[in-house]
């Protein structure tokens, strides 16, 4: 524990004193900006790579900048080293910034060249790193194999010393023996010539003590020779020797080599779980902080479903209100409508008894009458419908399931939507495009349901579609359409605007719940698509998909399956 605790004092005070070595002297990188527009190819390419060196610490995107541009270059000039060099940096800095695969892809890149350049150290140097960031990656299998290649790369290299170190200690050797060879020859040969030396005495006594005075001194050069032939044996033997022992030493170095490696993971371990307890740590409080700013948001979106609900309430209140006096006027319209055609009828009884002119104004006058209140049925069972749409919406999902015209529920709800939002933005202006397919089959489900999707859908095309207005882009006008069509047996309704689009890295969280892009008091507190997915999705047991082009359009797609929908509140009866 106390091990630990060392360990994150030294990283937390390397890190208080990073910021000193980061610091560079600002007169170097202008030298070597300077430098940089009077040199050319090669030259331009390592002056660009010093200017990474000199800005890594203290401007890491310039230093990036000049990286890019040095691997630019040395591709451009086909200058292998170069390639390397820039891409092992650009990945080092890829790396800090944690963009791994932009890393890996640099060093990959570096790899080839070191491998075409055949240098085993630079190799093994973008080897090593290359695995770092597979591991940060978490592309098992990749660093694997960068760790298998690394160890055969050093195990080849240890090889090859080795066997270095054996050629010279065989040629030792060799040597050593070729002496030996050439003193046993000198043995031999003094051998014969002692036996002449023992024949000739043989044949006179006088030779023979002579020849014993010469094997004398034979016999003394043979000690000689013998003591330097058991001298020649023994630096033979101690050759021999020293082979074994540089054996051995080669064996202890590499057992000392591998203890130091061993020390040295168990070291990296050792500052890995001290920096991890650190990130515990900060994170630990963060999500703390992040709980805590959560617990106000749930509180507030909470209050929010409150006031929605209050909302709902209020306007289903106000349209069952409005909903009696419009019944007295489509009543009174239709009234009126009879009666003018009875007033007609009387007029054709009675043309022989009125003046041809005076018939003529009346007739004219009973026709704007009944066109008149033909007029005012007509846009009083359109407001009726759209009341009726208000009520069911603030009404939820309680409905029943019955038959249901999709073309008539979608054109009410569009309206509604639109002079529903237009309430609150009266300079919002907007081109509506429909196109309802003719003929299409009517569809058993919860018409509430649906309508709840249509309003929610189009009233976020119409807020996206305001804040692009609100823009003032030269010649963009808000547009907005709906197609309806049956697609196998499948109901699709597709609604398109060319709003400002949903950016990529959100998309796939728009349908989560409490997610939103609109401010604090905007919309229903990011549950408006979630419930649009769980009604299409689980009630309707179709699908809702989404698709967009940042700055150019978005598009959902509502599909509701004919048979399935049916099954399902078949089972639900």
């Amino acid at each position: 524990m106390k091990a630990y605790l060392y360990l994150i004092v030294l990283t937390l005070a390397g890190m208080a004193f990073l910021p000193l070595f980061g610091q560079q002297n600002p007169s170097r990188v202008e030298q070597l900006e300077a430098k940089l527009s009077q040199v050319e190819g090669v030259q331009k390419v390592n002056v660009l790579l010093q200017l990474v060196e000199a800005l890594r610490m203290s401007s890491p995107k310039d230093a990036k900048e000049y990286g890019q541009e040095a691997r630019k270059l040395s591709e451009k000039l086909d200058f292998t080293l170069g390639v390397m060099n820039s891409n092992y940096v650009v990945g080092e800095l890829e790396k800090e910034d944690r963009r791994y695969k932009r890393a890996a892809n640099r060093l990959e890149e570096s790899v080839a060249a070191a491998r075409k350049l055949k240098e085993v150290d630079d190799l093994l140097r973008s080897l090593d790193l290359l695995k770092k960031v597979y591991i940060l990656d978490k592309r098992q299998n990749k660093w694997v194999e960068t760790e298998k290649e690394i160890q055969s790369i050093r195990q080849r290299v240890n090889l090859d010393e080795k066997t270095e170190l054996l050629a010279d200690l065989e040629q030792d050797y060799d040597k050593k023996v070729r002496e030996l060879s050439v003193t046993r020859s000198q043995r031999s040969r003094l051998a014969r010539e002692k036996a002449e030396v023992e024949d000739e005495l043989a044949e006179t006594t006088e030779e023979k003590l002579r020849q014993e005075a010469e094997l004398a001194l034979l016999a003394q050069e043979k000690a000689e020779l013998e003591l330097a032939t058991s001298q020649l044996e023994k630096e033979a033997a101690m050759a021999a020797l020293d082979v074994v022992e540089k054996e051995n030493a080669l064996l202890q170095s590499n057992a000392k080599l591998k203890r130091q490696q061993f020390w040295q993971v168990v070291l990296t371990l050792g500052l890995l779980s001290s920096i991890a307890i650190i990130f515990l740590l900060v994170r630990y409080q963060r999500l703390k902080r992040q709980s805590e700013e959560e617990k106000l948001q749930t509180q507030r979106q909470l209050l929010m479903q409150e006031k929605m609900a209050t909302l709902g309430q209020l306007t289903a209140g106000i349209a069952h209100e409005i909903k009696n006096p419009l019944n007295f006027v489509n009543n009174f319209a239709e009234g009126s409508l009879e009666l003018s055609e009875e007033l007609a009828e009387t007029l054709e009884q009675e043309k022989e008894n009125i003046n041809g002119e005076n018939y003529d104004l009346s007739l004219e006058i009973v026709q704007d009458l009944k066109a008149n209140a033909n007029d005012i049925l007509e846009n009083g069972k359109r407001a009726d419908r759209i009341v009726h749409s208000m009520m069911e919406h603030a009404r939820g999902g309680d409905g029943q399931p019955q038959l249901t015209e999709v073309n008539t529920l979608v054109a009410d709800n569009l309206n509604l939507a639109y002079h529903g939002y237009r309430a609150n933005s009266p300079s919002f202006q907007l081109e509506m495009v429909t196109e309802l397919e003719e003929n299409l089959p009517p569809i058993t489900l919860v018409p509430q349901d649906l309508s709840r999707v249509l309003l929610n859908v189009i009233n976020n095309a119409c807020y996206a579609l305001n804040e692009k207005q609100q823009q003032k882009i030269e010649g963009y006008r808000s547009k907005l359409s709906i197609k309806t069509a049956k697609e196998g047996e499948e109901l699709v309704i597709r609604i398109t605007d060319n709003g400002p689009g949903i950016p990529a890295d959100i998309r796939n969280k728009i349908f989560n719940h409490f997610f939103t892009t609109k401010p604090t008091g905007d919309g229903n507190a990011g549950l408006g698509l979630s419930i649009c997915y769980e009604i299409v999705v689980q009630n309707l047991g179709g699908k809702l998909e989404v698709e967009s082009e940042e700055g150019a359009f978005t598009t959902f797609t509502i599909r509701v399956p004919y048979t399935s929908n049916r099954e399902i509140l078949g089972s639900a009866a």
